[in-house]
């Protein structure tokens, strides 16, 4: 294996060079090596992954969907019905195959309300859970 030599040295007298590793000249060399193929697989990676986010991605819509009302000590519901609401739920398609049952709890801020007036309840999302888990 033929060496590298200093100048004034015999190749026989002469002492071998160590280059320590460099990391960083490491990875540069390995990304321009066939920099556009790798280019080309890293796109097509991430067409790719983005076109099975969006098949298995789905959006159902459930009407009927019972919320529970927690009143706080001293307040009482006026309208007995059953309150419900309508969903629309993304996930899965065999998450949403899998017969959710969502139910809704929300609980009345007693600094919000005044007597004698309609209170009116924003749900958001984590206010919802179902059987299997799923919010």
């Amino acid at each position: 294996m033929n060496r590298p030599t200093p100048v004034n040295q015999s190749p026989a007298t002469a002492k071998p060079i160590i280059r320590r590793f460099n990391p960083w000249r490491w990875l540069a060399s390995f990304v321009c090596r066939d920099f556009w193929r790798k280019a080309i697989a890293l796109f097509f990676a991430i067409l790719v992954y983005f076109a099975v986010r969006q098949q298995i991605s789905e959006v159902q819509t459930m009407s009927g969907v019972p919320v529970e009302i927690a009143l706080p000590a001293g307040l009482v519901n006026a309208n007995p019905k059953p309150v419900t609401v309508t969903l629309t739920v993304r996930g899965s398609r065999r998450d949403l195959q899998s017969r959710i049952k969502p139910m809704g709890r929300v609980e009345v801020d007693e600094n919000r309300f005044v007597s004698g007036k309609s209170y009116r309840i924003e749900l958001a999302p984590a206010d919802f859970t179902s059987t299997n888990g799923i919010q």
